[in-house]
């Protein structure tokens, strides 16, 4: 049994006393994203067993939690989460910062429970209060199974206590081959085609275990950039498909965090999409977007580093690192100014690859080109779909081109090149 949460999350652990959360807690997450409300007692009066200071501990174990989740960090919170309140507040805290909430219950009986804690050599806070807390669980079980805030909920017995594995990075890296598809745009019809043209069955799964990788860009100034975001959302959920944030990409992530940002270069016509759906539809793509898109890296390194992925492309000595100027890189290109008219001066550093053939296979997009090349073995799978042209992808390792025509011009495409926002 895998349990599969999202890269950026609130995890709320709820059980008895004696039922093995923090135990559990520890052996699956980084000490740093655990924040537990005994720790918390223990921080505001040396004690985490003393109850004199509840309400300051709490207020620390909520503080704790919210910085962290304004920072988009995945989050552990280790109380019993037992009655409706307590959870309130959690739930609270991960809507304002707009972050999936994932519940993790811990359905231990009784007998085992009061063992447990007779065995502890700290923090025992004996029978009476284990079977209080057992007999809470029992209705909190019922109210979490109704529970629609929830991204999900896991009740694990002692037994999958011991042998549940947890992911949060997703295995779609170690597939067999994979298909890099060029920026998409809101076209979603010409991504759907283009899949069934790779063989992907209706569920978007291959038979031969093959994922898509998609370089970015995936909204703006196409027809349906809610409907892609939706379908690729889902398959990143799933762990069936890849994806690096594109400038398009990361502009859409700051817009729906409440970020200041000028709504053009296509960013107007997905905004008023988004705001012709339902209003719980949208809540929850949005919840989605910035908890299993925005969180991605910026590029990835596949099929034992002989393929790398990254939406505006990636020098060789940037592979595997991480800072602010190779996150621009990766966003822009390798832009050495602008033309008065604002379009961006975009540097080849493709064409100044050395020793290309020794590296990995660069696989990126941001700028439509007419014809996809192979360049110092780097390929821009950028067809200007959008504009009128192709939705491009490469097979890997067959380094095969499938391409499907644009059903319709829906922009204009201005200077023969993408603009840089």
């Amino acid at each position: 049994m895998t349990l599969n949460f999202p890269p950026v999350c609130l995890i709320v652990l709820c059980g008895a006393s004696g039922s093995g959360k923090s135990t559990w807690a520890r052996r699956h997450f980084l000490p740093s994203q655990l924040v537990s409300s005994d720790q918390c007692r223990e921080m505001v009066v040396d004690s985490a067993a003393s109850q004199s200071a509840n309400d300051d501990a709490f207020a620390l174990f909520h503080q704790w939690i919210a910085l962290r989740l304004k920072n988009r960090r995945l989050t552990v919170a280790d109380s019993t989460a037992l009655k409706p309140g307590a959870r309130d507040r959690l739930i609270a805290l991960a809507q304002e910062a707009r972050v999936p909430v994932v519940v993790v219950a811990f359905d231990v009986p009784l007998d085992e429970a009061i063992r447990r804690d007779s065995l502890r050599t700290e923090r025992s806070v004996g029978e009476k209060v284990v079977t209080r807390h057992r007999a809470t669980l029992e209705q909190a079980l019922r109210e979490l199974a109704k529970d629609t805030r929830l991204a999900a909920l896991h009740v694990l017995t002692p037994e999958q206590q011991d042998t549940v594995t947890v992911q949060t990075t997703p295995g779609a890296v170690a597939a067999p081959a994979f298909d890099v598809i060029g920026d998409v745009h809101g076209c979603l019809p010409e991504l759907k085609s283009l899949l069934t043209k790779l063989g992907y069955d209706h569920e978007s799964t291959h038979p031969t275990g093959r994922v898509p990788v998609f370089v970015g860009d995936l909204a703006d100034r196409g027809p349906d950039s809610p409907g892609v975001l939706r379908f690729v959302c889902d398959l990143v959920a799933a762990d069936k498909a890849l994806f690096v944030p594109g400038n398009h990409d990361d502009k859409l992530f700051r817009m729906l965090q409440g970020g200041k940002v000028q709504r053009t270069h296509g960013l107007d016509l997905t905004e008023e999409q988004l705001l012709g759906m339902p209003e719980k539809e949208r809540e929850r793509l949005t919840l989605d977007i910035l908890a299993y898109l925005a969180p991605q890296p910026v590029h990835l390194v596949l099929a034992e580093g002989r393929l790398a992925v990254a939406h505006a492309g990636i020098r060789d000595d940037m592979l595997g690192q991480s800072s602010d100027f190779i996150t621009r890189f990766t966003r822009f290109g390798d832009v050495r100014g602008f033309a008065p008219d604002g379009m961006p001066l975009r540097h080849d550093w493709a064409a100044e690859r050395e020793n290309g053939d020794s590296g990995p296979l660069i696989c990126y997009g941001h700028t439509p080109q007419d014809e996809i090349r192979f360049v110092n073995n780097t390929v821009n799978l950028d067809g200007g779909c959008v504009f009128g042209g192709f939705l491009a992808a490469l097979r890997f390792p067959e380094r095969e081109l499938v391409t499907v025509p644009a059903e319709h011009a829906y922009a204009e495409r201005r200077g023969g090149s993408a603009p840089a926002e």
